[in-house]
């Protein structure tokens, strides 16, 4: 045995047993062949075998990992339930320190026109004029503000249809209910083994 295996939180006994099957159903696989109705029935019996040994398997799988996955969700939902206030005061500054942004960049766009019309003003009584500098807006150091591009819906029926994207799950559940035309689609069957 190797180390890996003795340290594995599956169990060794779960891991050989799982490479046999594994083996031995992989091999007859390969030697089935379905030409005749007793060779159909042995196929179907080998897809058998395999359900039950992929059938053992998830219950091992299920065995471990359910625990895991438990306390998984548990401990996410608490720490999601913790930094839910986090969030909320994180947004509530944020909110403040982009409203002041905005009103200090009116406040420097209007300082900006009304030193213009100064300008404008001794450009027309022929007085000596220098090359005005921007006003900035008075804002922390700190501040750094990054713009990005979004959207919001306002008419679904105007957005050119390369945008859309189909509901299949929603599809799926009326074709299972019965639905057998819907315009735009080809509803078909597709052919399968259930063993």
């Amino acid at each position: 045995m190797n180390k890996r295996n003795e340290t594995s939180i599956v169990p060794v006994e779960v891991q050989d047993k799982a490479r046999q099957d594994a083996s031995r159903l992989s091999a007859l696989a390969i030697r089935i062949e379905v030409g005749t109705t007793e060779q159909e029935s042995k196929a179907y019996d080998a897809l058998g075998q395999i359900k039950t040994a992929l059938k053992t398997i998830e219950t091992a799988r299920k065995k471990i990992t359910g625990p895991l996955n438990q306390s998984l969700k548990a401990a996410n939902s608490m720490f999601k339930t913790l930094s839910e206030s986090f969030k909320s005061a994180d947004l509530i500054i944020r909110d403040k320190i982009l409203g002041f942004r905005r009103q200090q960049e009116e406040k420097a766009r209007r300082e900006q026109e009304r030193r213009e019309k100064i300008q404008a003003s001794h450009e027309t009584k022929g007085h000596k004029t220098y090359d005005l500098e921007e006003v900035e807006p008075e804002v922390a150091q700190e501040t750094v503000i990054t713009r990005r591009w979004t959207y919001e819906v306002l008419d679904i029926t105007k957005v050119p249809r390369k945008y859309l994207l189909l509901d299949g799950v929603a599809v799926r559940e009326v074709i299972r209910a019965g639905e057998r035309e819907i315009s735009g689609l080809r509803i078909y069957q597709e052919e399968g083994l259930r063993v």
